[in-house]
């Protein structure tokens, strides 16, 4: 499982890091997120959280909402007639994706509950984090297109503030999510020397 997520992590580093050069070039750079993060994430974080779930019931959910997405990502390319806008519905889709996959974690955890206290799990934690960044970001990728062009047609400079800072909410809720999965290996450390 480590080795999956240090790979997701070391790809995702470079793909947005390769974003921000575009963005400072004043080239456009969604088509890195459309084309490479978005199908990147999704196979990730399926390969990661199949490993994890116990339950073929479960294990077949995650696998149902996988083709769910990449039916919708194709059925949108084939259609979209603008694949220079960020797609916020493909990055709302694969939020929902993955706050249902951390619902289906929790779940089969309390299903079979074990003598090991669940916050001693590394699992546990970095399935909260994924909770609580993907199910805030899932609103604000849901609603980003419609807004952006309700807002950029207005054309006024506090509008396009606001929604810079509407696009840093999912940033913010990464960072605190970064912090609970830190204070969770902090716990386990912990647990471990008494």
């Amino acid at each position: 499982m480590a080795k999956v997520l240090v790979a997701y992590y070391i790809l995702a580093f470079f793909i947005m890091w390769y974003s921000s050069f575009l963005a400072q070039k004043e080239i456009t750079n969604t088509y890195v997120y459309n084309y490479l993060l978005l199908p990147i994430s999704l196979f990730f974080y399926f390969i990661y959280f199949y490993k994890i779930t116990t339950s073929l019931f479960k294990r077949r959910v995650i696998l149902i909402l996988l083709i769910l997405n990449i039916t919708f990502d194709i059925l949108q390319r084939l259609f979209t007639k603008q694949p220079l806008f960020f797609n916020s519905t493909g990055f709302a889709l694969l939020s929902i994706t993955i706050v249902i996959y951390c619902f289906l974690f929790f779940n089969d955890k309390l299903k079979n509950i074990s003598e090991n206290n669940i916050y001693e799990l590394k699992e546990f934690w970095l399935v909260s984090s994924y909770f609580i960044t993907y199910s805030g970001s899932f609103v604000v990728f849901l609603t980003y297109y419609h807004l952006t062009n309700k807002i950029y047609l207005t054309n006024k400079d506090d509008n396009i503030y606001l929604m810079t800072l509407l696009w840093g909410i999912p940033n913010i809720l990464l960072f605190f999510s970064s912090i609970l999965t830190f204070i969770g290996y902090l716990w386990i450390q912990f647990r471990k020397s008494l």
